[in-house]
Parts: structure tokens; C-alpha cells; sequence
């Protein structure tokens, strides 16, 4: 009984051992932030990556796109960050990135209950009294801000801010889930997040003549027709540079395109950031 109790007291302790050792490599490995919206074609890249290279030492740290930025100063660490625009712009200018790639666009959408029940056909319907309707904040999302100028171009834009029952999130995946809820029949977020939840809820585009065809915010960039370059930026901080560039190869490669494509994202084009 005693050499058991001894034998089962040493099990524990190496066990213990063990845990802290690989708690203690994971602290160690300087992480890929990711936006919370490009979370599932990061994620499922990594996992394609890693079948190509089963030692690869990759961790993706993951927040608002807001809040990566915030993390790359307060932690001094990173190997890259992936997030939309004009947090590229804005990393690029603070003096974070050695360089950037766009990956993808996005461009905020209508978003229904599968099957539209409501018969919602765009913006307009965003004023009808038989809709409880949601948006996007616009003072924390870029998604938000084009929506407030879609709303603007449509003239209906004080309508909607002040109903009583208007609700705001900064989450494109938080507005969805209302939907898939019933919590509410109608709201704006971004595309490929929708598109990811395809089975649970329908599109209906903003119409284009109420989508802004160039829209500057705050950070001076500027947006054409709605669509938001998502990019990548490999960062100063970076301990394993060239392990690092290897994966951000693989994204840019065809299979990591596709990829994108797949979780809903539309194809790269250029912003003012994409440069080295």
C-alpha cells in the first residue's frame, strides 16, 4: 500500500512537471494575433499548414481587430497580426510591421433569418415599425461607419439611430447569433461572417446606391464601394521571422487563398497599405 501510495505520489508530481513545461513552451511562443472576424480561415489555414509541416510552432492569439494592436504594444510580442482596415494603415504608420500583405476584402451586408421571413428587401426596411433591427457600432467598428453613411445616402439615417429599440454591437458574429436567435429580424454586419453561417441566416446586400463609393475615416483611409481590405502584417517583434514568413507564404499561396474564398471572404484587392 505504501510503495503504491509513493508510486501514485510521483505519477502526480511528473504529470505536474509536465504541465507546467508545456505551459511554460506555450508562453514562450510569440503568437499570430487575429481579428475576431478572420478567426476561421486562420484557423482552418493553420490546420491545413500544419498538415505540411507537423513541427510547426504557430499560435494564433485572437480579439478585435481593435485590440490586436493593443496587444503588439502592451506585450512587445508578435509574430504578425491579421486584421482589416485601418488598423493596417494604422499599424504601418505607428512603426509595428516590416510588411504587409492584403489577404482579402470584406463589405457589410443586410442580414435575415434563413428564408427571409420578413421579406426584408434592404436599408429602407430598417424603419419599419413589425422589424426589431440592429447595426453595427459605429464608434468602435469600420463595418458600423459605412453602414452610418449607407443610412445617410438612403435619408433615413436619423430615423433609425433613434429608435427606441435600435440595438448596436461591435460584433458582426454577436449581430448574427441575434438573428439566428430571433432576438431581431434584421442587421448589418460583415459579409464573410455571414457567409460563414450560411446555413442559419440569408444576405440581402445593402443597395448600391446607398453604399458609399468613397468613404474616408478617421485613420485617412479610404474606402471604395463598402469593401474593407483585410491584410496581414509581419511585425518587428517577430522572434521567428523566417518560420514566420513561411506561413504567411502558405496564406498567400493558391491553397491558402482558397481557403479565404471558402469562409466566405472576397477576393484581395489593393489599399493603402499594401505595400512593403
Amino acid at each position: 500500500m505504501k510503495r503504491t501510495t509513493i508510486l501514485i505520489a510521483v505519477l502526480v508530481v511528473a504529470a505536474v512537471a509536465v504541465m507546467a513545461v508545456m505551459l511554460l513552451r506555450r508562453e514562450k511562443i510569440s503568437p499570430v494575433y487575429v481579428g475576431s472576424s478572420m478567426r476561421v480561415p486562420m484557423e482552418q489555414c493553420l490546420d491545413a499548414y500544419k498538415k505540411l509541416h507537423p513541427d510547426a510552432d504557430i499560435r494564433l492569439d485572437f480579439g478585435d481587430s481593435g485590440e490586436v494592436l493593443s496587444k503588439v504594444e502592451f506585450t512587445g510580442r508578435g509574430e504578425a497580426a491579421v486584421l482589416h482596415e485601418p488598423y493596417i494603415t494604422k499599424a504601418k504608420r505607428d512603426g509595428w510591421g516590416t510588411k504587409t500583405h492584403v489577404l482579402a476584402n470584406m463589405q457589410p451586408v443586410i442580414v435575415v433569418a434563413k428564408g427571409n421571413p420578413k421579406g426584408v428587401t434592404g436599408l429602407k426596411d430598417f424603419t419599419r415599425d413589425d422589424l426589431h433591427v440592429g447595426v453595427t457600432d459605429a464608434r468602435y467598428t469600420t463595418s458600423g461607419q459605412i453602414v452610418q453613411q449607407a443610412l445617410a445616402n438612403a435619408g433615413i439615417r436619423e430615423q433609425v439611430m433613434a429608435r427606441d429599440d435600435l440595438v448596436q454591437n461591435r460584433s458582426s458574429g454577436y449581430m448574427c447569433l441575434q438573428v439566428e436567435e430571433d432576438a431581431l429580424d434584421a442587421i448589418t454586419c460583415w459579409d464573410a461572417v455571414a457567409r460563414g453561417r450560411a446555413d442559419r441566416v440569408d444576405i440581402v446586400p445593402i443597395e448600391p446606391a446607398f453604399m458609399p463609393h468613397s468613404f474616408i475615416d478617421s485613420e485617412v483611409v479610404t474606402y471604395t464601394d463598402g469593401r474593407v481590405s483585410v491584410g496581414l502584417i509581419e511585425l518587428k517583434t517577430a522572434q521567428h521571422p523566417e518560420s514566420t514568413a513561411d506561413f504567411v507564404r502558405f496564406i498567400l499561396s493558391p491553397e491558402g487563398q482558397a481557403i479565404w474564398a471558402k469562409c466566405g471572404f472576397n477576393p484581395a484587392v489593393e489599399s493603402p497599405a499594401s505595400q512593403p
